[in-house]
């Protein structure tokens, strides 16, 4: 969880978001492994093993770190580990003298790792595991601000939204589903990206498994948007780089309503690819029924039986419709009939918002 820190302490990340932006780490114990990153030449780290975690007090005192090649035994030496951890990551992390007094100066810390011999060390033989940033999902999702009264046509939210092709049609004052929420870019928290990425801010959706839509939320998808509305390449450079998921719960969706579900076979459940899919069917359905936002093409932890009906939305792709083919005999050979809505090719449910379902 995100924690306060009074103006005259250094607000000190978390494992799990320094995690996050550090490619290759794994989540081991109660820490991370990384790579050396106080080792080598210029930024280029090694595979010199360094490990670290969350403090007894969370956000208050700095990051404990331990370097495999460096065996620190003293104070400076493990700042040094924390200082190139924070070169690395663009994050706070130590609360030395130096690092001190240039919080108090309100300025970054100028305090640099200190130069150490290029380490060479045989490739590792075995499979990194994917780094769990659960934590970090529910830190963002804490620091995300719920819509009030509707996306402003001048946010980047409401240019989003009437950026698409058709625009999404919102109706005027009612607020985004509360499964969708806004951060800053500016917020300490937002994740890093790409050096020149456009980005202001992004959508940040809740992820939760069916059977428990009104749960803890420990996963986040997010869309990244610029200024104007328009797709921001924030995490990488290609057509994707505008999405980021965060967070391990693999029966996790978004949800998506207009009145909050009440119980077994209470609505119809409608799956959809996107946030942007979802929004604009969403715009098109009774009041009674849901949308599920796949972030992908995932449908096998969506229990036919729990819903009145579940009907499939893929996007207008020979993929996206042999995957829901692919689900659908599965449940057909369970006794359930779930209908496929067929786009025209190229299509998706966001460029069919002038049509009723």
């Amino acid at each position: 969880m995100l924690t306060y820190n009074p103006p005259h302490r250094i607000p000190i990340a978390a494992a799990a978001e320094v995690a996050a932006r550090l490619p290759g780490t794994r989540y081991q114990g109660d820490g991370y492994r990384t790579r050396g990153y106080c080792h080598g030449s210029g930024d280029k780290p090694t595979s010199a093993s360094l490990v670290f975690s969350d403090p007894p007090k969370p956000g208050e005192q700095s990051l404990h770190v331990h370097c495999f090649k460096c065996s620190p035994s003293t104070p400076a030496e493990y700042d040094a580990i924390r200082h190139a951890l924070q070169k690395a990551t663009g994050l706070q992390l130590c609360r030395c003298r130096v690092c001190w007094q240039a919080h108090r100066a309100g300025q970054p810390s100028t305090a640099t790792p200190r130069a150490q011999a290029p380490v060479t060390t045989q490739p590792a033989t075995r499979r990194r595991a994917k780094s769990d940033t659960t934590a970090y999902a529910v830190d963002l999702w804490a620091a995300a601000r719920p819509s009030t009264s509707g996306p402003a046509e001048l946010h980047p939210v409401g240019r989003w939204l009437a950026a698409r092709t058709p625009p999404i049609r919102w109706p005027a004052g009612r607020p985004l589903p509360e499964t969708v929420r806004w951060l800053a870019r500016s917020h300490r928290i937002f994740p890093r990206g790409q050096p020149d990425s456009p980005a202001v801010g992004a959508l940040v959706m809740a992820m939760r498994p069916l059977s428990n839509s009104v749960g803890p939320t420990r996963k986040v998808h997010l869309v990244a948007v610029d200024a104007k509305g328009r797709k921001a390449h924030h995490w990488q450079a290609d057509k994707r780089g505008d999405k980021h998921t965060y967070g391990q719960d693999a029966a996790a969706y978004g949800l998506l309503w207009k009145q909050r579900p009440t119980g077994k076979h209470a609505c119809d459940l409608h799956v959809v690819e996107g946030l942007a899919d979802g929004l604009a069917l969403l715009t098109a359905l009774p009041e009674d029924q849901i949308v599920a936002v796949c972030a992908g093409l995932r449908y096998s932890d969506i229990d036919p039986g729990w819903f009145a009906s579940v009907t499939l939305w893929p996007d207008g792709d020979e993929k996206a419709l042999e995957t829901a083919r692919r689900q659908a005999q599965q449940w057909t050979n369970r006794g359930y009939t779930v209908p496929i809505k067929l786009l025209p090719k190229g299509e998706d449910p966001a460029s069919m918002t002038w049509r009723t379902p």
